[in-house]
């Protein structure tokens, strides 16, 4: 089954995307500069984009039989995922940009929560990567 188009570019977007958020939690870590601009662009790109790509993709998609059914399940924990992950980077820049404000480090003062958004966002992509080549 060839990959659709839409999700060969929606994965690069979303790389790239990734990237500017990495950017914005280094910058903030290590020299105590919140992008809040660029973080404005990442949540709406995320928002505007990726959701309705989503949406796209569910509503579009016809039941498929060839996928099995441990497929079936990690794609929509996948979904699932992302989705918790899009709620988390708008919790974590609105609650940072606030900090920041306050010249507060809020990525230095909160490492463990900053260090598991980063897991759980790159799970979030190597599970999306995983899904684009089944």
């Amino acid at each position: 089954m060839p990959i659709p188009i839409a999700s060969t570019i929606t994965l690069i977007m979303e790389l790239i995307i990734a990237s500017i958020i990495f950017f914005i939690i280094f910058k903030g870590f290590a020299k105590n500069i919140f992008l809040k601009k660029l973080s404005y662009f990442a949540i709406g790109y995320e928002i505007i984009f990726n959701v309705s790509y989503m949406l796209y993709r569910t509503i579009a998609s016809q039941p498929s039989t060839q996928l099995s059914n441990s497929l079936k399940i990690f794609a929509a924990l996948h979904g699932s995922l992302s989705l918790i992950i899009l709620v988390a980077v708008i919790w974590l820049f609105l609650k940072a940009g606030k900090a920041y404000a306050k010249n507060i480090n809020y990525f230095k003062v909160h490492k463990i929560q900053t260090f598991l958004f980063i897991l759980c966002w790159v799970i979030s992509i190597l599970s999306g990567i995983f899904l684009s080549q089944s």
